[in-house]
């Protein structure tokens, strides 16, 4: 029963979120049209309601969660624009393996090198 069979996860595609994209490109058109057709640009930008703005909602933030979540949202915008996606197939066939492996070596081993390299898979964490 020493046989060692080598589980690995299947290589993610990434996929730009075409939605998120129009979306930011739209508002700024609407954004700058509005600025155009009021004819005063210096009338949407004053500098103290800005610091008010930006400034109330970074302290509101930080009074409202801890450093390590403002951290964690940080680094995960960039999801919002770019998603990694599996192919269903591929998911499905190394869950296969999962359980195969569970029921050759027995649950308990799956634990620890097994699944830690499923450590960033949503359905598995």
């Amino acid at each position: 029963m020493s046989e060692h069979t080598e589980i690995t996860a299947t290589e993610r595609t990434l996929r730009w979120d075409a939605a998120t994209l129009f979306g930011l490109g739209a508002a700024l058109v609407f954004l700058a049209a509005g600025i155009a057709f009021s004819g005063s640009p210096g009338a949407f930008f004053d500098l103290p309601s800005v610091f008010i703005v930006l400034g109330g909602t970074a302290a509101a933030t930080v009074v409202c969660f801890n450093f390590a979540d403002i951290r964690q949202t940080i680094a995960s915008l960039g999801d919002t624009v770019v998603t990694r996606a599996r192919d269903p197939r591929d998911v499905a066939y190394t869950m296969l393996e999962i359980a195969d492996f569970g029921r050759r070596h027995g649950v308990l081993r799956l634990q620890g090198a097994p699944l830690k390299k499923f450590e960033r898979e949503p359905v598995l964490h």
